[in-house]
């Protein structure tokens, strides 16, 4: 009986969020003091409709693309809650005159 070999990916070397193949030295790890900085697990959570985990069974790591997308999105929607806020304020303040 011939060997089978079952390629499967290898899940440390797989972003997190796209699954493209990334290196431990060009990815962000998720749940270390780097990932805490760049507030990767707060980002994800707010953001996107996933979750992740240090204890869960999938990659652990993001690719410096996603980590730019991630950081594009939280800004765009820290900038709109701003924004409802402050129209929000001038719509009261239009109501009162």
């Amino acid at each position: 009986m011939a060997n089978v070999v079952v390629i499967t990916p290898v899940f440390n070397d797989l972003c997190r969020l796209c699954a493209n193949k990334i290196s431990v030295l060009m990815g962000t790890p998720i749940f270390d003091r780097e990932g805490d900085t760049k507030q990767i697990p707060q980002k994800i959570a707010t953001c996107l409709p996933v979750e992740v985990s240090p204890t869960d069974k999938l990659p652990k790591m993001v690719c410096e693309n996603c980590v730019y997308k991630l950081d594009m999105m939280f800004e765009f929607r820290e900038q709109t809650v701003k924004t409802e806020s402050l129209l929000s304020d001038l719509l009261k303040e239009d109501d009162l005159q």
